[in-house]
C-alpha cells in the first residue's frame, strides 16, 4: 500500500490477490476512498478496522482472515452499500445476519466453500 501513498485522491483501490497485507497498514492514508477490494490478501480484523476509518460505499473482503468479531464492528458504517466477504472461512452466517439487521440499506453478500 506504500507506495500508493502518492495519489491521496484516489475514490476506488482494488488490490485484490497481491502480497499479503493483513493488516492493512497505511489505508487511513486514502481519506476519499469509497470503493475497496482487498479479497485475497490475508486481511484480519484489524486490516478491516482501519479500512472502516475511510468512506466506504463498497468493501471486498472476499477470502480473508475476517472473523465475526472484525464483521460486527462495521455495525455503524452506514455508509456502505455493497460488502462481499465470500469464502471468509471465519465468518459465521449469524454474525452477516446480525450486520444486515444493523445494515438494513447494504447488500452482503456472504458465500462459503459448501455453496
Amino acid at each position: 500500500i506504500t507506495p500508493l501513498a502518492t495519489l491521496p485522491d484516489l475514490r476506488a483501490l482494488d488490490i485484490a490477490n497481491i502480497t499479503p497485507c493483513p493488516n492493512l497498514l497505511g489505508i487511513e492514508k486514502f481519506t476519499k476512498v469509497n470503493t475497496l477490494d482487498v479479497s485475497d490478501i490475508g486481511v484480519n480484523d484489524e486490516g478491516l478496522a482501519r479500512a472502516a476509518t475511510l468512506p466506504l460505499r463498497s468493501l471486498k473482503v472476499n477470502h480473508s482472515k475476517v472473523t465475526d468479531a472484525g464483521v460486527r464492528k462495521l455495525k455503524d458504517k452506514t455508509s456502505l452499500r455493497e460488502l462481499q466477504f465470500n469464502y471468509c472461512d471465519k465468518v459465521s452466517a449469524a454474525a452477516i445476519d446480525y450486520l444486515h439487521a444493523q445494515l438494513p440499506k447494504t447488500t452482503i453478500t456472504h458465500k462459503s466453500m459448501d455453496d
